[in-house]
């Protein structure tokens, strides 16, 4: 018998990265697997303006969303939904409400009564939608704590698999450190531009990704202005076709990631399949999850002449980096980040689901 699935989740209009990758790729991988599912994905534009948050949540309560067999939500608040049988597959929270309250990363006024409540408001939503979920999975560990801190909500850790493993490759280890992601605040590009002030080597760093205009006016550019540091890092600010990025993986050095307590990172995975070694800091939150230190990759203190030490390190001993990275690639190879793990542990207690599983191994 077939299945409807209903993929639903927020997003905002022209912000690409993650998040969307990770709705279009279930989505395409569902019906990869799985070709007699009737399969459908609603996005459904969300901004993270304080002032609209709760109106947009009550808009989006007012739905009716009772179609299909089994209902698939992920980003806030997609999963305020009512349905008999929704899954949440849990991005993250709103995190400025959440676990950047205190920190630089948070826009608001946190002494301001308003927004004290909004964020009393917000968490008691998420506690009640989260709590009437039939499973309630987490993308990482690190989101996974969140959950639990915040929300007193158990969730099980199920990994993001990349769309495609195959097509990522090593052809050389060369002179530069990537570091591919959206250029933005939170993802910290600064400081190993920073660091490269400090390096004794010739390696450079290449950087690659959208340009947030204020954080790169306010944080990249003065930085850029010291020659010693400018003549040592590009900046890729145009966009780059899949192939493109590929070749950067395949002939770089290592890779370096450096985000504030991200959730979780693709770009540890698209970086341990392309054979090379990570490296990120004590706070980087998703990416410290599959890093053993010295083995697969470097976990640092945030140190900008330590960085640097790191870098100058792989330049002059490549055939470390070669071997980290070969480690980095089998390692991932043992976590087993698999679509068909993703489908068995969502549809684990799904009798149809198990029925065609049966049906399958008899006719191989």
């Amino acid at each position: 018998m077939s299945r409807r699935v209903l993929i639903l989740s927020t997003y905002v209009p022209f912000i690409y990265g993650g998040n969307v990758n990770f709705i279009n790729w279930l989505s395409l991988k569902l019906k990869e697997f799985y070709p007699e599912f009737l399969v459908d994905t609603i996005l459904i534009p969300f901004s993270d303006d304080h002032n609209l948050i709760l109106d947009q949540i009550d808009a989006l309560k007012r739905l009716k969303f009772n179609y299909g067999d089994i209902l698939i939500c992920s980003r806030p608040f997609s999963y305020v939904v009512n349905h008999p049988y929704k899954v949440v597959w849990f991005m993250h929270h709103l995190r400025y409400l959440y676990d950047l309250w205190d920190t630089k990363f948070n826009p608001l006024n946190v002494n301001d009564k308003k927004n004290i409540e909004l964020r009393k408001k917000i968490i008691e939503i998420d506690n009640i939608a989260l709590r009437s979920a039939k499973k309630v999975f987490a993308i990482s560990k690190t989101v996974a704590n969140r959950l639990k801190k915040f929300n007193n909500i158990d969730s099980e850790v199920l990994y993001p698999p990349l769309f495609n493993n195959d097509q990522y490759y090593s052809e050389s280890y060369g002179d530069y450190i990537y570091f591919p992601s959206r250029i933005t605040g939170s993802k910290r590009q600064h400081i190993p531009i920073q660091a490269m002030k400090y390096t004794k080597s010739n390696v450079k760093l290449i950087i690659s990704g959208n340009i947030e205009g204020k954080y790169f006016r306010n944080h990249i550019q003065p930085i850029l202005k010291d020659n010693e540091i400018s003549s040592k890092v590009k900046i890729i600010d145009k966009f780059l076709t899949e192939e493109e990025k590929l070749r950067l993986y395949a002939n770089s050095l290592a890779v370096v990631f450096t985000p504030y307590d991200e959730d979780y990172g693709y770009i540890t995975l698209e970086a341990f399949y392309s054979k090379k070694l990570l490296i990120t800091l004590i706070d980087s939150g998703g990416p410290t999850e599959f890093i053993e230190n010295e083995y697969n990759g470097f976990i640092l203190e945030n140190d900008l002449k330590m960085l640097a030490q790191t870098f100058d390190r792989l330049y002059y001993n490549k055939d470390l980096a070669k071997k980290m990275g070969e480690n980095a690639y089998e390692y991932i190879l043992s976590k087993s980040i698999t679509w068909d793990k993703v489908f068995e542990s969502i549809f684990k207690n799904d009798r149809n689901f198990l029925m065609h599983r049966i049906v399958n191994f008899f006719k191989k």
